[in-house]
């Protein structure tokens, strides 16, 4: 629900300095709202346990926000989001039998005898 409030413009991320920290927003947009538009965003309000009335929520790392005015995040490290990526990777079975990568790991879900990643990457030349 968030990703369609963003693609219509009425939600966005911002970042602002505040006594020389930088400070995460999240803002519901002040205009009016297209009736399905509106219900989206009350129900995204709800589900998240956000204030109804308040227009900008400051954004924080954690697993649990302060008040109803406060989104709490836990986010991946770009060393997590390498590692999640190079699961689907394609190398060269060469480079397999000769030790100069590790055996990809079966755990990802197929389909149709293919398997299927969030992240696909096939080396230049391969």
């Amino acid at each position: 629900m968030l990703r369609e409030l963003q693609l219509t413009d009425d939600f966005s991320l911002r970042v602002q300095r505040k006594d020389e920290e930088q400070t995460g927003l999240i803002v519901f947009r002040p205009h009016e709202l297209e009736e399905t538009t509106a219900a989206s965003a009350k129900e995204t309000r709800k589900i998240l346990g956000l204030d109804p009335e308040t227009r900008e929520f400051n954004l924080t790392y954690g697993a649990i926000h302060k008040d109803d005015k406060e989104i709490a995040m836990v986010t991946r490290s770009m060393l997590e989001i390498l590692a999640e990526s190079s699961v689907g990777v394609e190398v060269p079975a060469s480079d397999i039998e000769e030790g100069r990568v590790s055996k990809p790991v079966e755990t990802v879900a197929k389909e149709e005898g293919k398997r299927r990643f969030l992240i696909h990457t096939r080396l230049p030349g391969f």
